[in-house]
């Protein structure tokens, strides 16, 4: 579990067409950037820079996000290409290993991948999986960086117009230690 006290907006966000894409980002609003940017990569990246604290060497990024309806109608039609060898090709793939499907998905940029730029290049942090196209979601992604930098870039990215990411914001307020909690019991719906 993860607390959040102070998130902070990033002062540039851009697409990897180098246009400004800040104002989808900045508020739970359901304004969302669609990463719907042409890449000679394959995916469509978004790219974000926070200020940093002086001696901050990590810090909590905070996703609201889901999955687009786009990404379901690709899915729907992919699958009805098979035709009637749609069950043989699910049988086959679910042999391969769990690394070989992962690998593959991430290369796809089915799921959602989450980078931040170090002294070496960009490092994966996470690796998020398709959620759906229902309801957004919030997630908090833990991560170090250099103390040295005045600034932290983030790299987003995904197939073309998969997701929606709503908000993006980093806090780099420690984690409390103790906290309250009410746990709420839903009530039993019988039916006949």
């Amino acid at each position: 579990m993860h607390t959040i006290s102070n998130p902070q907006s990033p002062f540039l966000a851009l697409d990897n067409g180098s246009n400004n894409v800040l104002e989808s980002i900045l508020n739970k609003d359901d304004y969302f950037y669609n990463f719907d940017s042409d890449s000679l990569s394959g995916l469509s990246e978004l790219y974000a820079n926070f200020k940093k604290p002086a001696n901050a060497s990590n810090g909590k990024l905070i996703l609201k996000l889901k999955n687009s309806q786009w990404s379901g109608y690709v899915y729907d039609e992919f699958s009805s290409l098979f035709g009637k060898r749609y069950n043989y090709w699910v049988k086959k793939n679910k042999n391969k290993p769990k690394a070989d499907r992962e690998k593959w998905m991430q290369e796809q940029g089915i799921n959602l991948l989450v980078d931040v730029k170090t002294d070496d290049g960009w490092k994966n942090v996470e690796v998020v999986e398709i959620m759906g196209d229902i309801n957004y979601n919030s997630i908090v992604i833990p991560m170090e960086f250099s103390n040295e930098k005045k600034n932290v870039e983030i790299r987003v990215r995904s197939a073309f117009m998969f997701w929606e990411l709503d908000y993006l914001g980093m806090d780099y307020s420690d984690d409390m230690e103790s906290v309250s909690y009410t746990h709420l019991t839903l009530p039993t719906i019988y039916s006949v």
